[in-house]
């Protein structure tokens, strides 16, 4: 998955909140695997988790995403333990409940990038509305100024025309 701009500050500002509530590397590192993963739906690798946190070694991340990945696994798992059901219809019924979580993940992320695609293009579309406003701002700005200076040039052609006026009025009354 590309990581876009947008998302790229949403996950750092996410750290950022974790790091709040998290301020031990691993149990930060192990948090900031989750977020990427089932916010964001980024594969989390070491380098990547490094380069968000940016505390203690690289082996810290390497670990966080081995044991994220160790559970992950073991909670995709499902284990049907009943007594009197044969093994091959534990197993089956195990594997049949793991497909369906599987497929239900699945919809669920797809739903969520279809939310986040949605997203993006009222994003977009508002900011393009945005830039419109903002130019027919500068356009009434500067409509509004050449009125303003119009204004002021009749102003002082209307003094000019009392000052005449009054001169004419005191030389005709002399």
């Amino acid at each position: 998955m590309t990581i876009t701009h947008t998302t790229e500050t949403k996950l750092i500002q996410d750290v950022e909140n974790l790091r709040i509530q998290f301020p031990q590397a691993k149990d930060l590192y192990r948090e900031v695997c989750r977020v990427m993963f089932f916010r964001y739906g980024i594969q989390p690798t070491a380098n990547k988790l490094y380069q968000l946190v940016r505390k203690g070694t690289m082996t810290i991340p390497a670990q966080a995403v081995s044991n994220f990945w160790s559970e992950l696994r073991l909670k995709n798992r499902v284990d049907i333990e009943q007594s009197g059901l044969p093994d091959s219809l534990r197993e089956f019924a195990g594997e049949a409940l793991s497909t369906l979580w599987k497929s239900a993940l699945e919809v669920a992320r797809q739903n969520v990038k279809e939310k986040q695609s949605a997203t993006n293009v009222l994003e977009n579309a508002y900011r393009l509305e945005l830039e419109s406003c903002k130019a027919q701002l500068r356009k009434l700005e500067t409509v509004n100024a050449e009125q303003s200076s119009e204004l002021m040039t009749l102003r002082k052609q209307l003094q000019e025309s009392d000052k005449r006026f009054l001169i004419d009025h005191q030389v005709s009354a002399t």
